[in-house]
């Protein structure tokens, strides 16, 4: 098996909780501190990112329903991966 890198300097500060998302084939997971949620496509190669403005971490992510968990020092949210990001 190998191991290779597929994104560099993906967070500005401190990344958490990668989820696979084999429908989308992308990789989901948060810049804490930052306050992002990205979504990177395995496919093009994008990663984009949803803006919180405040810390934020994964409390849950489910394939089953297409939706992640984020829990922010504000509040929580809870969306669908597919409203966010269209793919």
């Amino acid at each position: 098996m190998s191991v290779s890198t597929v994104i560099e300097n993906a967070t500005s500060t401190v990344g958490e909780g990668p989820y696979w998302d084999p429908l989308a084939k992308s990789l989901l997971y948060v810049d804490i501190n930052a306050g992002d949620v990205h979504k990177w496509n395995s496919e093009t190669k994008e990663d984009v990112k949803v803006h919180f403005g405040t810390f934020v971490g994964v409390s849950d992510l489910s394939s089953s329903t297409s939706s992640f968990s984020a829990a922010c020092t504000v509040n929580c949210s809870c969306a669908r991966t597919d409203v966010i990001w269209n793919h």
